[in-house]
Formats: structure tokens, C-alpha cells, sequence
């Protein structure tokens, strides 16, 4: 948690709720732009909540509109297989397939993750420290 909120300190990232009212949230995504060689894109990185299908639409219409102004092609999201068939519904389409790996369970294998860009057609190793 201390580094999401020092991302957020470093205005590297930005911090959304959805909320019922002040007192009742409902969701939190934390978002950053992302640039890549033939694209700009509002990435989602974290995101979680409760009833989903109470705040689901309004977070994808906002966000939509969010990119649009700022001159971004789209919105990617990184989450559980769950959250295929709300998205999917919204007219979201699936494309990027995350792999996740462990230090230390085999000689020579690091900590980090593959990330397949559609878009670019490259394949991207992201190392963790």
C-alpha cells in the first residue's frame, strides 16, 4: 500500500472513487497513462469494490470521456477473469494475456511477467524488484 501511495504523491498515477455518498464508497481504480510506440492509452492498474453493477457503467462512460479529452485512443485495464463479462458487455474486448512468475523456483529465472502488446505485436518482459 505504501507504494500505490507514493505513486500517487508522485502524481505518476490517480486515485478514482465511485461512491454512493461520501460516506458509502463503492469503488477505487487507480489509473496512469500509459504511452507506447503507436498508442496512448488510460490504463487501469488497481481496481476493486462492492456491487459492481451499481457503479460499473458510470465508471466505464467516465473514464471513456476522461480519454477522449486528454487525447488518449483508448482504455486497457489489468484484472481477474472476472471482470471479462461486465466489460464485455460495456463493448470492451479482451487482447492482452498477463503471465506472472516467482524468484527463486528455478536457476535462472527472475521475478517479473510477459505482457503481449496487441496493438505493437511485441512481447514485453517487465522485471520486478
Amino acid at each position: 500500500m505504501a507504494s500505490v501511495f507514493q505513486w500517487l504523491m508522485d502524481q505518476k498515477y490517480v486515485l478514482w472513487v465511485a461512491y454512493q455518498s461520501v460516506e458509502n464508497p463503492r469503488a477505487a481504480f487507480v489509473t496512469r497513462e500509459a504511452h507506447y510506440p503507436c498508442r496512448k492509452m488510460l490504463t487501469i492498474d488497481i481496481c476493486g469494490g462492492s456491487d459492481m453493477a451499481g457503479w460499473v457503467s458510470e465508471a466505464d462512460r467516465v473514464f471513456r470521456a476522461y480519454a477522449r479529452d486528454a487525447g488518449l485512443d483508448g482504455i486497457e485495464m489489468y484484472g481477474r477473469a472476472g471482470w471479462t463479462k461486465p466489460l464485455k458487455n460495456l463493448g470492451w474486448t479482451g487482447g492482452t494475456v498477463l503471465l506472472g512468475g516467482v524468484a527463486g523456483e528455478a536457476p535462472g529465472y527472475f521475478q517479473g511477467y510477459l505482457t503481449w502488446c496487441r496493438h505493437t505485436r511485441s512481447l514485453s518482459v517487465v522485471l520486478e524488484s
